[in-house]
């Protein structure tokens, strides 16, 4: 838990930067949507300690944002009811926004793009201005960004093909006993423990339903 990892000798290990995650979707809110703000309030969309693994490490690179100063957390929100999350994540959303007036949230950043989704229903149909940023994609989610006037501004995503071409590789290695040449993408080591990139789509990348990248 908390972003703690766990080795298995003799076993290849791989992942999606599930930090990175955070840290890109918080840069990308405080560079590009408020870069003359010193702090921005964040309405964090979360699920709760000890969920799982990636959520963990989510948080670490969340709380390096926090620990910095850059974001101040007004609120942490999650669904009410995890069998219907979504439309759990619209009722606590509409709850949340009306207890704060204008200005005191900047923007809304989701752990989840399911619970992204309840989020966004709850900012539109209630007219609010505010900005929300989602770790993963789907061709939902891009709908919902391309759509007129959307708060939704930025997803966080691995390379979904890129992810598949990669395992095949290593174990395409593996298979000939070149351990020496399965290389993680992030340290650019040779190495048993890898690592996938995360890159940001954001609005203006995304057009008729589709990713320009």
């Amino acid at each position: 838990n908390n972003g703690e990892t766990q080795k298995i000798e003799g076993v290849t290990q791989f992942f999606q930067q599930d930090a990175q995650f955070a840290e890109l979707l918080l840069q990308y809110i405080c560079d590009d949507l408020y870069p003359d703000k010193e702090t921005v309030n964040i309405l964090k969309v979360w699920v709760g300690p000890n969920f799982n693994s990636p959520f963990d490490r989510r948080q670490v690179g969340y709380e390096k944002y926090e620990n910095e100063g850059k974001i101040k957390t007004v609120e942490t929100i999650g669904p009410s009811d995890f069998n219907n999350a979504e439309a759990s994540m619209t009722d606590v959303t509409t709850a949340t926004l009306a207890k704060y007036k204008e200005g005191d949230i900047d923007a809304i950043w989701c752990c989840y793009d399911l619970y992204a989704s309840g989020v966004y229903t709850a900012l539109t149909q209630g007219n609010y201005k505010i900005p929300m940023v989602s770790v993963d994609i789907c061709n939902a989610d891009i709908d919902k960004m391309a759509a007129a006037d959307s708060p939704w501004k930025a997803c966080a995503t691995t390379n979904w093909y890129y992810n598949g071409e990669f395992g095949m590789r290593v174990l395409a290695l593996e298979m000939a006993n070149e351990y020496d040449k399965i290389i993680d993408p992030m340290t650019k080591q040779a190495s048993d423990w890898l690592e996938l990139p995360t890159n940001v789509v954001s609005q203006d990348m995304v057009s008729g339903g589709s990713v320009n990248v």
